[in-house]
């Protein structure tokens, strides 16, 4: 049902009709906040140092280095 209401929400719908009014009000709080379009408030937003994590690559992650590719 989510996807439906994003689906809408990304191709200008105004107006939804749903059966779970709560769940869905949430996810649009949440997308509203997760893009900028509504404030959220001070004590709900985690440190920035928390938010960014620098991933470091070990020596047998499987993946290919500088542009080889994988076998």
């Amino acid at each position: 049902t989510l996807a439906a209401v994003e689906a809408g929400l990304a191709g200008g719908t105004s107006i939804l009709r749903v059966h779970d009014v709560a769940e869905t009000a949430d996810y649009v709080r949440v997308r509203s906040a997760l893009r900028g379009e509504a404030e959220v408030s001070a004590d709900l937003r985690l440190d920035e140092s928390l938010r960014r994590e620098n991933a470091e690559r070990s020596e047998d992650d499987g993946r290919p280095e500088n542009g080889e590719r994988a076998a």
